[in-house]
């Protein structure tokens, strides 16, 4: 099939074979959530922000490559 969901015994896995895998709600304004307090999350590669990107106060950020950013700190 075009999208397979599978477990291990151990992890999960979501494996989309055809086009885009889109994570997202139905109406405009709600929230999608990955992880909990507890979690942690990993992007392997290529993460594209089109939006705002919100951190957190106790959050550290580590860059592994030379990358050209700007930091904007708000008020």
């Amino acid at each position: 099939g075009d999208l397979l969901l599978t477990h291990d015994g151990t992890n999960s896995y979501i494996d989309n074979r055809t086009g885009a895998l889109k994570i997202a709600t139905g109406t405009s304004g709600i929230a999608v959530t990955i992880g909990h307090t507890t979690s942690e999350v990993t992007v392997a590669d290529n993460l594209t922000v089109t939006g705002n990107m919100t951190i957190g106060t106790a959050t550290a950020a580590t860059m592994g490559k030379a990358i050209a950013m700007a930091i904007v700190f708000g008020g």
